[in-house]
């Protein structure tokens, strides 16, 4: 099965987990709609990714990674 993000996707969000760390702070980001399709990426105070793909509200799908590393790593982005 394929990733949920695009590759431009995955670098977006990377780039915005590497920018944020300089702050303190996680990354939250939707690509689309949750009311009709869209995908949610989050980053939890332990530090792990989950990327959800959802329709009409519902989780079509989900991917969890343990920290930043191993979601660059998926992702093949630096």
């Amino acid at each position: 099965m394929s990733k949920i993000l695009t590759p431009a996707q995955a670098k977006a969000v990377y780039d915005a987990m590497s920018a944020l760390n300089n702050v303190n702070a996680k990354v939250k980001a939707s690509f689309g709609n949750v009311a009709d399709t869209g995908v949610n990426v989050f980053e939890d105070e332990l530090d792990t990714i989950t990327v959800v793909e959802v329709a009409q509200y519902n989780v079509v799908r989900a991917e969890h990674y343990m920290n930043q590393h191993r979601f660059a790593a998926a992702y093949d982005v630096n």
